[in-house]
């Protein structure tokens, strides 16, 4: 049962993402929706650009300021639930709005809510055995090209009944409080994050939670000590969000790097172009609507499949191979998807659906290749390689350089697109090309290291030994026993 518990409490903290891509695809969906066109008043470049700017600001802002303190003194998953009861509201405002500075406002309240989401990959690490983690932190991924594919179909299927009206945009908007009210509400049923109730000396709850969240063939004993001591050696050698401890401690410095740089890049590789402007690219090849938003629903199908790829592997494979072969391949299909449009012509490819099918073609093999290393990898190496007493505010602030650039390509790209068309693409090779040399060289593989013992690959120090050397406690268990079981995998 314990596995059971472990994956359907993941699901739900995952289902979080699941809605931050329903919105990232209704926006992309909505700008080529007549009547939502005609509603906001036909927005220029510069509009749409702010109208994913204010959604993004307010995320950007709380969940570096705020949220991680909410997570920290509450709990993992009243910040999620908040967050989604949040969006339900935002959801709501933005369906029913008889004007667009609803809309606006609707917007602005759905990224407060965004904010306090983001509690949920953490919990997720927090929660996953090491032999599993990137498994079940890569759940985070896969939801948020459900979420995408989910809304680009109520999209196609609204467009296609003239007789909706405004519903045709209104209907995608509402549909978003679904998953959100049975987020608010599930996680409540599933256990708090062992580690944090460890960190509030809660020792009984969260033992009890590890029982829940693991089989009868795991060594929850000693899986329970090693968490104690980890916490025990923090809260006697550091201290909570230390500034200091940031800028001076080399490891942790290293590491905030790494993981800023990662989620900087999730988004400047090209996935946040054809995410939240995708439509406006397939509309240009296709002259169409509906087949824009076709086009859409298959890179999201293309994206689950890459996904799913990355539950699957990302455990053998690694984080640190997965990335910098990620980068190589994406690059190399985006210099395809760019060339073969520049080559017959901007203006042409209307009228060459070869052309055009090569295009599609390419970013749906730029989106198999993102699903497993920069979209669910980014996730994994950034929720699991900072301490607990600083994990949620740097997991806060380094998962916030995911909306730093999507704010920065929300404002650029439409102008961009505009100006150089498909030569866009290769602008994006390029970074992929810089995305590959900075993992090779700075980033450890971490796969199969418990969150206790990250900090040695980092080169800091190993909390669990130190604190049992400083209690006198036997360092060397029997054979079969936690800490031997934590060698063989690493070996293997």
């Amino acid at each position: 049962m314990g596995k059971a518990t472990l994956y359907i409490a993941s699901l739900l903290a995952g289902l979080c993402q699941l809605y931050i891509g329903y919105d990232s695809n209704t926006f992309s969906s909505v700008l080529v929706i007549k009547p939502w066109v005609d509603f906001m008043g036909h927005p220029n470049d510069a509009q749409l650009g702010s109208l994913q700017t204010c959604y993004t600001v307010p995320t950007i802002i709380l969940a570096i300021f705020v949220a991680p303190y909410i997570q920290d003194r509450w709990g993992r998953r009243i910040s999620m639930s908040l967050g989604s009861a949040i969006i339900v509201v935002a959801a709501l405002v933005m369906a029913l709005t008889p004007n667009s500075t609803g809309f606006w406002a609707g917007r602005v309240v759905l990224g407060v809510g965004q904010a306090f989401v983001y509690a949920a990959p953490t919990y997720m690490a927090e929660c996953a055995t090491r032999t599993i983690r990137g498994r079940i932190v890569g759940i985070w991924q896969i939801t948020w090209a459900t979420g995408a594919l989910i809304s680009t179909v109520i999209a196609i299927g609204a467009t296609s009944n003239a007789s909706l009206g405004e519903w045709q945009w209104r209907l995608i908007e509402i549909t978003q409080v679904v998953i959100p009210s049975i987020v608010a509400v599930g996680i409540w049923f599933v256990p708090e994050s062992p580690r944090w109730l460890v960190e509030h000396d809660r020792l009984d709850d969260a033992r009890d939670a590890l029982r829940r969240l693991r089989t009868e063939q795991d060594d929850v004993e000693g899986e329970f000590t090693d968490i104690v001591e980890a916490v025990k050696w923090e809260k006697e050698n550091t201290s909570k969000l230390s500034i200091r401890e940031i800028f001076v401690d080399k490891s942790i410095r290293h590491r905030l790097f790494i993981a800023c740089f990662l989620n900087l890049f999730n988004q400047v590789c090209g996935n946040n172009a054809m995410n939240n402007f995708g439509s406006v690219v397939y509309n240009s090849a296709f002259n169409s609507p509906t087949i824009a938003l076709t086009m859409q629903a298959v890179q999201d199908v293309v994206q689950m499949f890459g996904a799913t790829i990355a539950i699957l592997w990302i455990d053998r494979i690694g984080r640190r191979r997965a990335l910098f072969w990620g980068a190589i391949l994406m690059c190399i299909f985006l210099i395809i998807a760019g060339a073969v449009p520049v080559g017959v012509g901007p203006e042409n490819i209307v009228n060459n659906k070869a052309a055009a099918g090569v295009l599609v073609l390419f970013i749906c093999l730029f989106y198999v290749t993102f699903g497993p290393s920069w979209g669910a990898s980014v996730w994994i190496v950034t929720t699991e390689i900072f301490p607990m007493n600083v994990r949620a505010q740097l997991v806060g602030i380094s998962s916030q350089f995911q909306n730093i650039g999507s704010l920065a390509l929300s404002q650029a790209f439409p102008t961009m697109f505009a100006d150089l068309s498909y030569k866009s693409m290769f602008v994006f090779a390029g970074f992929n090309i810089f995305m590959a040399i900075i993992v090779w060289f700075f980033l450890p593989e971490t796969k199969n290291i418990s969150l206790e013992e990250m900090d040695v690959l980092f080169g800091g120090v190993n909390r669990v030994e130190e604190q049992k050397k400083k209690d006198g406690l036997i360092e060397t268990k029997p054979e079969g026993s936690y800490a031997d079981e934590k060698q063989e995998v690493s070996m293997a």
